[in-house]
This record gives structure tokens, sequence and C-alpha cells, in this order.
């Protein structure tokens, strides 16, 4: 599993026809829009990534957040989504800039312990609740919820993929893994 997030699971098949191992991003503001309008919209709220080998196919789960609160149904096992691109709203990157490069996806998770931080159920229940608050009902964030999120550990600087001047990602980039692993 990768990315963070809360009702909303996706199944994704990515395709690599390159010669060369790859890697797909999945930038943090990224929107997922159903194609039926009964059920939720995601956001990624944190960078993934996923290397895939030459000439191959890999089959992969991300969860992203619900942007709907309960106005909409969790999507079912046939639900399809397409990328709308990436969020344009100053709301919505209040959040996403304070949570930078914290250790928020279920990939990151794996590598400290509750004693770093708040655990991964916290951490998805919580920021599910933000975005909830600044998608549907319209409210900030609360001087807790900065706390919160200040709490989580970050990712090392080694462990960041780097955008170059075009803002473009690197066509390959180590998949993430926990120490000691």
């Amino acid at each position: 599993f990768f990315g963070s997030g809360r009702y909303v699971r996706l199944q994704l098949t990515l395709l690599n026809t390159k010669s060369s191992t790859r890697t797909v991003f999945f930038p943090k503001g990224l929107v997922w829009k159903c194609n039926n309008g009964n059920y939720q919209n995601g956001l990624t709220c944190q960078t993934s990534w996923v290397c895939i080998p030459a000439n191959s196919t890999r089959s992969i789960y991300i969860d992203v957040y619900c942007a709907n609160a309960n106005l909409l149904s969790n999507p079912t096992t046939n639900t399809t989504y397409q990328i709308l691109g990436i969020t344009t709203s100053r709301t919505i990157w209040k959040l996403l800039d304070l949570i930078g490069w914290k250790k928020i996806n279920y990939e990151m998770y794996q590598q400290f312990t509750k004693a770093d931080g708040p655990g991964y159920d916290e951490i998805t229940q919580r920021m599910q609740v933000m975005v909830h608050q600044l998608t549907d009902i319209g409210t900030g964030l609360s001087d807790e919820d900065i706390a919160f999120i200040q709490s989580i550990p970050e990712l090392m600087p080694e462990e960041i993929p780097l955008v170059d001047e075009n803002s473009q990602y690197p066509e390959y980039f180590e998949e993430y893994k926990p120490s000691g692993k």
C-alpha cells in the first residue's frame, strides 16, 4: 500500500514500456475525480512514488483522502477515477505546505514507532477530519491541528525526491524503503 488516507483506496495498474526502471510520482495536491458523481473524490496529501521495472506492469493500491465529507458514499470496488491535476486551492495548500515532507504515508510510517510520533491510524483519522474541515465545513485548522501535524516525523533530506527547475521529478528515484528493510 502507498499513500495516506481514509475511505478512498484506489487500485492502479502502472505500465512501463521503457528499457529501464522508471518511477511514477503521485504528488501532493493531486485531485482524483470519481467518474460516478455519487461517490467521493480524493486528494493526495503527501507525495508517493512507485518504481516500475523495465518493460513491465505493476499493480498497487494507493490511499487518498476523501474530499467530500459525508455528502457522498464511499466508493465501491467497481468505481473508477481520473486524475484532474494538482489543486490550486490556497486553503488546501496551506495544509499541504504545513505537512511538508512529514511521514504521513503508509509506506513511510513503517519506519517509526509510536514513541516517535502518532500512529498511522491516528494520522489518517485526524488528517481526514482536517481535509473535511477545509473542503466541506469551511473551518480552518485549529492550533491543535497544527500542533498534531508538527508532531509527525519528517523524511530525511536524502529521502526526498528533488524536482528540477521545470518542477519535474527525476525519471528514477529509489522507492521509499524504511530504514533497516
